[in-house]
Parts: structure tokens; C-alpha cells; sequence
């Protein structure tokens, strides 16, 4: 588990052992930091594992590492929309240098599995429509409050299309599942494989298995398990 804070934010510590991560890497650290710690652990590591990280530029005022980017506007934008894409663009170099890394070497090419994604969105609804409708960019999701990317990398993957159905929180497990050939583990989870054509509904409504997942977790459900 890597973290760009002190093991006390986000009850860090304590989530990474309920959690059975191996260790916790938790200190303030630039995007370029992080990747480079990943890296090192990455030539070090000879054995199957996951590794959890968490980027930081992206997160509000935008400001901290915003001139690390290259980035130049034809015409001028808000400060805080200019210095997110410059953030974000920053965050996107760090990783890409992990990744050519990673990808230069055969074995971790073949056997990893990468997952991108985000946990909140960022700006409130009103000042969405103001940015996207200066940046003349229109979508039929553009109302929507909880938007974040998600990116899926794998040489199992069995098909590379974009996925343009709107896929939740929940779906990432179970396709997860799929792709890295463990849909026989005990628990399946509340979503759905998106890459599996033939299913079209889900079991539940997001809200169901919110409130779902929240008992779930509170009465340590879990324990019970066995794979």
C-alpha cells in the first residue's frame, strides 16, 4: 500500500492490516516520488502480489504541481481549471513512466494487470457546465455527479474495445475477477464483468448495493468467507 500522507490520514495504518496488505508505505511525496518508490519495489519483488497506489497532485487547490507540467493553452482558461489539467497532465507523466518501465520488461508485461481509476469527482455541477461549455466539449453524461476514469490494462484481457455503457463503482470487481481468471472465488460481488456482452442488467441497483455493502462491512461478513 502506497500513500502520499501520513499513515493517520484516511485511518491508513489500520486499513492496510483489515485489508492484509504486507506493508504501508505513508509519507508526503510528489507523484514523480511515488512512481519511483513503485519501481523499486517492483525490481525487488519476486513473487505474485498487488500493489495499491494513490496519486495526489490531482487533489484541490491544484496548485502544488502544476508548473511540473508542460502543458500550454492557445487561450487563457480559469486559474483552477488551468492548473487541474496541468495536474492531472503531471500525474499522467509519472505514470507513464512507470508503465514504459513496466512494460519494458517482458515477464511483467505478460502477468500484470493494471487498474486506473478515481474515487471522487472534482468541481461542483454548476461550475462543470461552466468549464465544459468553455471547452466546447459536450457529453451525454456531462450532468452526472460521479464520473471518474477507469482504465484497464491486461494481455488477458479478451477484448480491447471501449466500453461506452455507464459502468459503476461496483463493476470493477467483478470484471476484475474475469480478467485475472478468478470467477470461481467465493464472492462475487454486487456488479457485473462489463466485458461480458451478454449481460445487460444488473442484479441491483447501485443505491441497493450501497446500502448493501455498508451492512455488509459493519457486520464483518467477511470473516465468514473462505476460498
Amino acid at each position: 500500500m502506497f500513500v502520499p500522507t501520513p499513515s493517520s490520514a484516511w485511518n491508513q495504518e489500520q486499513m492496510t492490516r483489515a485489508f492484509h496488505y504486507k506493508s504501508l508505505l505513508a509519507k508526503p511525496m510528489s507523484d514523480d516520488q511515488m512512481m519511483r518508490k513503485v519501481s523499486e519495489e517492483l525490481q525487488t519483488n519476486t513473487s505474485s502480489c498487488c500493489f495499491f497506489v494513490t496519486t495526489m497532485a490531482s487533489h484541490s487547490p491544484f496548485t502544488a504541481y502544476a508548473d511540473s507540467s508542460h502543458l500550454q493553452f492557445t487561450s487563457p482558461l480559469p486559474s483552477d481549471l488551468s492548473n487541474y489539467i496541468k495536474s492531472v497532465n503531471y500525474t499522467d507523466q509519472c505514470i507513464g513512466h512507470l508503465l514504459k518501465e513496466l512494460l519494458a520488461d517482458s515477464l511483467l508485461r505478460k502477468n500484470t494487470t493494471i487498474v486506473i481509476t478515481g474515487d471522487h469527482t472534482i468541481f461542483d455541477t454548476e461550475k462543470r457546465k461552466e468549464y465544459m461549455n468553455l471547452l466546447q466539449h459536450s457529453s451525454p453524461h456531462s450532468e452526472s455527479k460521479s464520473l471518474v476514469p477507469l482504465i484497464i490494462y491486461s494481455t488477458n484481457l479478451t477484448s480491447t474495445k471501449a466500453q461506452n455503457d455507464t459502468i459503476y463503482q461496483m463493476d470493477i470487481y467483478p470484471t476484475l475477477l474475469n480478467v485475472m481468471h478468478c470467477e470461481n472465488y467465493v464472492w462475487k460481488g454486487f456488479g457485473i464483468n462489463v466485458f461480458d456482452e451478454t449481460l445487460k442488467e444488473r442484479p441491483i441497483s447501485p443505491e441497493k448495493a450501497n446500502e448493501l455493502s455498508d451492512k455488509l462491512i459493519r457486520s464483518n461478513y467477511f470473516n465468514g468467507l473462505h476460498d
